[in-house]
């Protein structure tokens, strides 16, 4: 590490301070790495070099607010057209006083379960289906409709049948209007977080640009304020059915995980940790892997708030859980904000990053053009390197000790071994 003296004379020079910066970031993001995460190969890192924890998050929002999402193909975008134009408006179900609280999917739902179909009788068929669409109030408006458009119905209601359960996700019908017929250039991006735990923050997502807990969505909390990863998980499991009932070839429901980031704050001040002993837990992990969803991590107290819990795992961190579990989540898109003011006491500092799985490498992509470290505060920058060297020489030391001394050994001898070591 470059001593003091020498920073000093070199930040007079603005050529060299340019490069001390690049290369001293480049320094703290390398033992950032080693230090909270050993290392690890599939972590991506970027520096963000001045506002603190919140220009993280506000470096994310612009992220999302910039990057571009693949058009829908047209053939999905006529066929949920044609769904959606022939399931009855509010006013129409007034008009047939359909009064009760479900609408859209679950009234077709609840009339087709009247009216199911006996496959071996094809008169019959016709006949219920008929019925069916007359209960509905619709049969006029399908007779005008073209072969083409009444096969995509058919096929739907047919779908219907199949389900498993006569309850499903409401939500998805408005879901599916937004992503497919939004009036504004860009589908806005859907955040989901708890409010009570994300009350500092909220400003950076505003409500014109970013559309919060939309559609009902939430994130729920125990009485002792941890999540409740198995109610959300099976929340978006329902919305995921119910997505296959539009397009079976999931790319809506991929368009809506793309759009879809949840925070998670955790550890959380003064809830505590995720038991990542929890199933609940990692099996929400291994849903979210196997989506387009991008789990934003808020893990600023992550070396703040005591874990008493001895058999919980030694990483504390979602993002340290998941980066050591690679191989079970490899397609799985954190990307997780590392505050130094609360991890390094290094209030006063405002430096920090973010680190991100390689699914969402376009994020810390991102992020580096924005934070080049050819303006960082060179003097934080250096002093939050040196703690950085610090803690690992400590760790390193640590380690030493416990492999070295035998099982019960005295204070005597953990002394000599410090002494020796100094």
């Amino acid at each position: 590490m470059l001593n003091y003296v020498n920073l000093v004379l070199k930040v007079m020079n603005p050529e060299k301070l340019r490069a001390l910066n690049v290369e001293l970031i480049q320094e703290f993001e390398t033992r950032t790495k080693s230090y909270f995460y050993g290392n690890n190969a599939h972590l991506q890192i970027a520096t963000i070099v001045e506002g603190g924890g919140r220009n993280q998050i506000k470096t994310y929002g612009d992220y999302l607010l910039r990057r571009k999402l693949k058009p829908i193909d047209t053939a999905i975008l006529k066929k949920c057209r044609t769904i959606l134009d022939i399931i009855p408006n509010n006013y129409k179900r007034t008009l047939d006083n359909h009064f009760h609280k479900n609408f859209g999917i679950n009234l077709f739902l609840e009339k087709y379960k009247q009216h199911l179909t006996k496959r071996e009788n094809e008169a019959d068929n016709k006949g219920r289906f008929s019925n069916f669409l007359i209960d509905l109030g619709i049969k006029d408006e399908y007779d005008q409709k073209s072969t083409e458009d009444k096969n995509i119905i058919k096929a739907f209601v047919a779908d219907l049948g199949n389900l498993e359960k006569t309850s499903i996700s409401d939500d998805v019908q408005m879901i599916i209007r937004d992503i497919l017929f939004h009036r504004e250039g860009n589908l806005r991006p859907y955040i989901l977080y708890n409010s009570d735990l994300a009350w500092e923050y909220q400003d950076l997502f505003p409500l014109d640009r970013f559309d919060i807990n939309p559609f009902d969505l939430e994130i729920g909390m125990y009485e002792d304020g941890r999540i409740d990863f198995e109610r959300l998980a099976l929340r978006l499991s329902r919305m995921k059915r119910t997505f296959a009932l539009f397009d079976d070839s999931a790319n809506l429901w991929d368009r809506f995980c793309e759009n879809l980031t949840i925070v998670i704050n955790d550890p959380s001040n003064p809830s505590g940790f995720t038991d990542f002993n929890n199933e609940q837990f990692v099996n929400f992990l291994r849903f979210t892997s196997m989506t387009k969803i991008t789990l934003f991590l808020d893990e600023a107290y992550n070396d703040s708030v005591p874990n008493l819990n001895k058999a919980e795992p030694k990483w504390r961190t979602i993002s340290r859980y998941v980066f050591n579990n690679i191989d079970t989540f490899p397609n799985i898109s954190i990307v997780s904000s590392i505050s130094t003011t609360k991890n390094l006491s290094g209030t006063g500092n405002r430096l920090g990053a973010i680190v991100a799985s390689p699914m969402r490498r376009d994020v810390t992509d991102f992020a580096k053009k924005g934070n080049t470290g050819e303006f960082a505060n060179t003097n934080s920058v250096y002093f939050l390197a040196n703690v950085l060297e610090t803690a690992q020489v400590t760790k390193r030391f640590k380690d030493r000790l416990e492999e070295q001394l035998p099982q019960n050994s005295s204070i005597r001898n953990i002394k000599k071994i410090i002494e020796a070591n100094i």
